[in-house]
């Protein structure tokens, strides 16, 4: 008995996402943990900082200011095309960035000690792009694709920023689809500020050592 399994191209694209993701953490993973040399410390510095600010300056771009943007001028199919590019690719971008910050800090702190709080934010926005990047960016991709295909089939999903749905949810396939999407929305979105979150203390703490 054969079973045929039939993948769209925004599915394979985020397993490819995945894929990619899973190489360039354990690749970054062994180079700084366990160098073939020894690295002076200021290249160990320069990455640490650099990670952490590619990772903070778009975790604040997406959260406050391109999601709402697009929101607000896009019409909603398209505010969830553009979703269903985006979100595996930004939390791809999160975990490997919020990994290198982790370990470039191990490795920073190896001889000198490591302060408990400060491990403990890295890994919280660690663990936040795990749980994004690896469970509910496919649950946020289909239900994405799920609902606005609904939308569309009504004639609402062209309308541009918040719209009265209230009818539409009258429909039951449409109330399911509706109710698994911001229950998966809301779990990322969770997650995403618990990342962010725990980045703007790390930072709080990083900066009491300079100033």
């Amino acid at each position: 008995m054969y079973i045929t399994i039939r993948m769209t191209k925004v599915e394979l694209r985020v397993h490819a996402i995945k894929f990619v993701t899973t190489a360039l953490v354990g690749l970054e993973l062994a180079w700084i943990l366990f160098p073939l040399r020894a690295q002076q410390q200021g290249k160990w510095t320069f990455w640490h900082f650099f990670s952490l600010a590619i990772h903070y300056g778009s975790q604040f771009w997406m959260t406050f200011i391109a999601g709402m943007a697009m929101f607000l001028t896009l019409p909603r199919f398209w505010f969830g095309e553009g979703q269903k590019l985006l979100f595996p690719m930004y939390f791809a971008l999160s975990f490997v960035m919020s990994s290198m910050t982790l370990a470039t800090y191990i490795q920073l702190h190896m001889d000198s000690g490591m302060e408990f709080k400060e491990v403990l934010s890295l890994s919280m926005a660690v663990f936040s792009s795990l749980v994004n990047s690896y469970y509910l960016s496919d649950r946020i991709v289909e239900t994405t694709t799920k609902r606005f295909g609904l939308e569309k089939d009504s004639g609402t999903a062209y309308e541009i920023g918040f719209v009265d749905l209230s009818k539409l949810r009258e429909n039951p396939e449409y109330f399911i689809a509706d109710k698994t999407f911001r229950f998966y929305h809301h779990l990322s979105w969770l997650s995403n500020m618990t990342g962010f979150c725990a980045n703007t203390i790390y930072l709080y703490f990083l900066s009491s050592h300079y100033l």
